[in-house]
């Protein structure tokens, strides 16, 4: 706690330049305005748009599955304890790996929107696989299922960014 006291006090003791430059009508405003101005935007470019509720839904029911629920699946429903959720973790990194190394390959520069929603129905399933594995007790099902559910959490983000940025 300590460490934390030290951080905050020397945060404020920072001196920030001014951020605006000579000749520059642009200026820092307040977040909130941002945060709006952003919406509207988002709400009239049909691609931002969709990919801002791609992201909502992904991260609203794609995300928890593992840093929310892997300790309760391991601890409570599986029985394998800390060692096994260690190897559930590992397991879905080895996907991570395998999923960003193969999207770096492929590298697709078209027809990114279909990946995306393909890549999304696919996590959706494996998903459903992967809750199906904790519901009949297979922990070799569940330890696979994680190394897919990697793969695909791999490929999703990049796409989106890449996808807005383009």
């Amino acid at each position: 706690a300590f460490i934390y006291v030290l951080a905050l006090f020397f945060t404020v003791m920072l001196r920030v330049p001014d951020h605006r430059r000579p000749g520059s009508r642009v200026h820092i405003t307040h977040a909130g305005s941002d945060f709006i101005e952003g919406l509207r935007f988002a709400w009239k470019t049909p691609g931002v748009f969709g990919i801002l509720v791609i992201a909502v839904v992904y991260h609203a029911f794609g995300v928890n599955y593992l840093q929310i629920f892997g300790s309760i699946y391991a601890i409570k429903v599986m029985d394998i304890g800390p060692t096994g959720l260690g190897w559930l973790i590992s397991m879905s990194g080895v996907g991570g790996i395998v999923g960003a190394l193969s999207l770096a390959t492929v590298s697709p520069s078209r027809r990114r929107g279909l990946i995306i929603m393909s890549v999304m129905v696919s996590f959706s399933v494996v998903l459903i696989l992967y809750a199906t594995g904790a519901y009949i007790g297979s922990v070799p099902m569940l330890y696979s299922m994680a190394v897919l559910l990697g793969l695909h959490q791999s490929w999703i983000l990049p796409l989106m960014h890449a996808t807005l940025l383009s």
